[in-house]
C-alpha cells in the first residue's frame, strides 16, 4: 500500500497535551535567500525539484510562542515544505527507509523571545520516480508548460514502479509527497503528531 502524505491540519484547532498548540511556522526567510543562478523569491519551490542543494544558506522559519508553543514531530509552516523533527531523521536513517534524502538543517526562531530551535530538518527529497499511471489516472496535460494537472482522487500509482520506494515524488506531480506502508507503520507505532495519510489507488 502507498499514501499521500500531508500536514495534519486539523491540529492547528485543537489543543493537544497540557493546553497548548503544536508550532505553526507562518514565517521564514525563504523569498530573501539568493540562490546561485535562481531568481530571488524562487529558492522556495526548489526543495520540489529533486536536486541536490550545495552551499546551503541559513534557512529560518519564524513562529510565536505566544500562539504556538509545541513541538511536534511535522512541522506546519505556511510553504508545505516537509519538514520533520530529529527523531523522525534519525529514525528514517535507521529502520532501512528506501528513499534518497537530503535532510537540511532549518533554524526555528521565536519571534516573541528570540530563542532558537535547531532540532528540525527540511526534507529535499531527491526520489523522483515514474509513479504516476497515466493511462488509468484523469489527467490534462500543458504541452506549452509542459505539465500535467490531475483530478482529484483520480490518480492510480503504478505499484510495479512504486515498489522498493518508500518515500518518494511522482515525476509528474512533483507538489506530492508519497509514502509506504512501512513508513506509515514506523510513524503511527511511535504517535508521532503532525502526519496525514490518505490511502492512494493503485495499478
Amino acid at each position: 500500500m502507498f499514501y499521500e502524505l500531508s500536514f495534519d491540519k486539523d491540529i492547528l484547532d485543537e489543543p493537544i497535551g497540557g493546553g497548548g498548540r503544536t508550532i505553526y511556522a507562518a514565517d521564514s526567510n525563504l523569498d530573501d535567500i539568493r540562490y546561485k543562478d535562481v531568481k530571488e523569491g524562487y529558492f522556495r519551490y526548489l526543495i520540489r525539484d529533486g536536486i541536490e542543494l550545495t552551499d546551503i544558506p541559513e534557512l529560518i522559519f519564524h513562529y510565536s510562542s505566544k500562539v504556538s508553543n509545541l513541538k511536534n514531530e511535522y512541522l506546519l509552516n505556511f510553504w508545505d515544505w516537509p519538514i520533520i523533527h530529529q527523531t523522525v531523521k534519525e529514525s528514517i536513517e535507521n529502520h532501512g527507509i528506501r528513499s534518497r534524502i537530503q535532510f537540511i538543517p532549518i533554524t526555528l526562531k521565536d519571534i516573541d523571545t528570540d530563542e532558537e530551535i535547531h532540532e528540525y530538518y527540511a526534507m529535499n527529497i531527491l526520489n523522483h520516480i515514474e509513479a504516476i499511471d497515466l493511462n488509468k489516472s484523469k489527467h490534462d496535460y500543458d504541452e506549452g508548460l509542459d505539465m500535467y494537472w490531475f483530478l482529484p482522487r483520480a490518480i492510480y500509482l503504478d505499484e510495479s514502479v512504486c515498489q522498493g520506494n518508500d518515500i518518494f515524488r511522482p515525476s509528474k506531480d512533483t507538489s506530492s509527497i508519497y509514502v509506504s506502508q512501512k513508513v506509515k507503520d514506523l510513524i503511527e507505532e511511535h504517535r508521532w503528531v503532525g502526519f496525514k495519510f490518505r490511502k492512494e489507488k493503485i495499478s
